[in-house]
């Protein structure tokens, strides 16, 4: 499973704060994710392949505060009591 969470807007943050005070700001940002279910590959530090790419374009569709998933999550997760709402 490949997850990615970002900060709205934190180039642009980051970009007009500086390397300091964004750091400290970290603590309490708006994440938001995008979630997709998948083999990778793990090469060195790096986790590579289609997979990672579907769940960075998952994290692009994600507002903040929200969790994007894919298809192959919810197929996935299907009949757990523990999903309570998925956005495709």
């Amino acid at each position: 499973m490949a997850i990615f969470t970002d900060i709205v807007g934190s180039t642009v943050q980051n970009t007009a704060r500086g390397d300091r005070a964004w750091l400290e700001l970290l603590a309490r940002y708006d994440e938001h994710a995008g979630v997709h279910v998948s083999e990778v590959a793990e090469v060195g530090d790096d986790t590579l392949g289609l997979g990672v790419t579907i769940a960075a374009r998952a994290l692009g569709e994600a507002s903040g505060g929200e969790v994007v998933t894919t298809r192959a999550v919810a197929d996935t997760v299907a009949g757990s009591a523990c999903v309570n709402r998925l956005r495709f």
